[in-house]
């Protein structure tokens, strides 16, 4: 009785009209999809002065010839992370991988007697274990010293900056 009364209630009908005057527009191309009144539209912006400087005197402070390259080796490094596995997530897996090893063997357990059981379990757990490390994303933290750091804002400084001034514009 009472969830008639809520998928009743729950069902929503959604009446949208265009404006006749827009629609006009868009029919005679008048209005392009990227440059409607909605857009907003920012000018290349700089990094200020003073970000600029505090830059430029770290970089005195590293000076290294390929800066460029591990920088960008340091962002797809990043760009490739994904976040760790859980263990619910793994013991499915392991799960999955055990019983396709189990089928592909294709043996009897009842027949077998206590030190075959116990050599065949450790022969499939060695299999399972290798095919395990193999299907997971082996996740570490990245540790950040100093140098590290650098390379970090030197990476991401532009991209940051970039982002923060465009939501704090909005």
């Amino acid at each position: 009785m009472v969830q008639g009364r809520l998928e009743h209630t729950m069902k929503v009908n959604h009446a949208i009209e265009l404006e006749k005057h827009i629609a006009q527009e868009i029919e005679t191309n008048s209005i392009h999809p990227k440059k409607h009144p909605g857009i907003m539209s920012l000018k290349p912006i700089q990094l200020p002065p003073r970000l600029r400087d505090a830059m430029q005197i770290i970089l005195e402070k590293y000076p290294t010839k390929d800066l460029e390259a591990r920088s960008a080796k340091f962002l797809n490094h990043l760009w490739g992370r994904h976040p760790p596995q859980t263990d619910s997530v793994i013991q499915a897996k392991a799960a999955a991988i055990e019983k396709e090893l189990l089928d592909a063997e294709n043996i009897d357990i009842s027949e077998m007697t206590v030190e075959e059981y116990r050599s065949f379990e450790a022969k499939i757990k060695g299999r399972l274990m290798k095919r395990l490390r193999y299907v997971t994303y082996h996740w570490q933290p990245v540790d950040y010293d100093a140098f590290q750091g650098f390379i970090y804002m030197y990476s991401r400084l532009l991209f940051d900056y970039s982002a923060l001034y465009r939501i704090l514009h909005e």
